[in-house]
């Protein structure tokens, strides 16, 4: 095994040296005097190394796939831009990591999106998160607030990587998450804004006729309504009880305001159970307020992902958006919960669920409510701007 693991390394070494990136990532450095120029303050030091341990094998490793599948010109073009950056002086640590990125974008061009996937659960550099916007590359980087963009306009053109430091002032004044105040005392529920319930129904799939869930297709019949085994439902998902199954007929129907406030009242019970999960998971829920908008964003996606999904139980794990939201630290300096964590747990948001053409415009417009500091209503998810294929319908 360890032969092995040797000539993997000199191979790689191999690649880079061929690719003329050896100064960027075997640097000669005198670190005492690395330690001296950062005053005692080693930790920078020791990211850069850490940084350039995972560099040497990700990047020749991305550059052997590159080539495999036909991408040599344009990835000689973006080390040549990178090899040109380095010897005008520029940062070191900004140059290696500007070209990780712009391979990763080439990667994912010719492979796909799974690329991100892999990246997102196991993040190189600290902090950050990739997606696909259209034809760019977007990296957050909720540690240092700014957001990088990676394109490319021609294949036979120089990858572009440029970075947009993000202002979180406006986010900061009026806090997401803020801590209790002298004497105060943490809320023992949260609800669900009466307009955003409405909301929420109108995303979800409403019929105005009895159905049965397990097989929606086929027409119920007097039997189906007495066997408890007919999984009976009508309006947006509303399982019919013992009770009500005797109150109704095959051709029962019911309009959508009826359905609205039986979806009204199967919402007490998600409450109920996200209410439950925050306490149970959430280590700093009894310390702090969270506002209404950060409620109402994380309840709709806990609506239609499912508890379990969300929060996971005995055979799922927690999303991702749940562990970072585990993992939030207190910011006492500025009496709420670290904004770029909370940044960073609604940044997961986007790539929750994605199972249906309209979920993309929902996790949308919650992380826009979830990022609102203060408890004005939840205009953003207005029905006026549901996107018209998620609109239900009538019949």
């Amino acid at each position: 095994m360890p032969l092995k693991r040797k000539k993997t390394e000199t191979e790689y070494k191999s690649v880079i040296e061929q690719y003329g990136l050896s100064p960027l990532l075997y640097p000669t450095v005198n670190e005492s005097f690395i330690q001296e120029l950062l005053k005692g303050n080693s930790e920078d030091w020791e990211e850069m190394k850490d940084l350039l341990g995972k560099l040497r094998v990700l990047i020749p490793k991305l550059i052997i796939k590159i080539t495999k599948l036909g991408g040599r010109t344009a990835l000689n073009l973006t080390i040549a831009v990178a090899k040109r950056a380095y010897k005008q002086g520029k940062k070191h640590k900004k140059i290696l990591t500007e070209l990780f990125y712009a391979l990763v974008f080439l990667l994912v061009g010719y492979t796909g999106n799974s690329v991100l996937k892999n990246y997102n659960e196991h993040p190189t550099i600290k902090g950050t998160q990739m997606e696909m916007v259209g034809d760019t590359l977007q990296v957050t980087n909720t540690e240092e607030s700014s957001v990088t963009v990676v394109s490319q306009t021609e294949k036979s053109e120089p990858i572009k990587v440029e970075e947009k430091k993000q202002d979180n002032r406006k986010a900061t004044s009026s806090h997401t998450i803020r801590l209790l105040k002298n004497g105060e005392t943490a809320p023992t529920f949260y609800k669900v804004l009466d307009k955003m319930a409405e909301a929420i129904f109108e995303c979800e799939s409403c019929v105005l006729h009895l159905y049965d869930a397990k097989n929606p297709r086929r027409k119920i019949t007097k039997r189906d309504i007495l066997n408890p085994r007919v999984d009976l439902t009508w309006g947006a998902g509303h399982k019919l009880t013992p009770a009500e199954r005797k109150t109704v007929r095959p051709n029962s129907t019911l309009t959508k305001q009826q359905a609205l406030q039986l979806f009204k009242k199967d919402l007490r019970q998600k409450e109920i159970e996200l209410n439950n999960a925050l306490k149970r998971d959430i280590p700093w829920i009894n310390k702090v307020v969270i506002s209404q908008n950060f409620f109402d964003g994380l309840f709709s996606l806990t609506f239609n992902m499912g508890i379990g999904n969300m929060a996971g139980n005995g055979s799922n794990q927690p999303c991702e958006v749940w562990k970072r939201l585990q993992r939030c630290r207190i910011d006492k300096k500025n009496g709420c919960i670290n904004q770029n964590d909370i940044n960073y747990v609604i940044a997961q948001v986007k790539n929750q669920n994605i199972t249906e053409k309209g979920h993309h415009f929902r996790r949308k417009k919650e992380s826009e409510i979830m990022s609102k500091g203060n408890n004005d209503v939840a205009q953003a998810f207005d029905y006026h701007l549901i996107a018209p294929e998620y609109r239900q319908s009538e019949g």
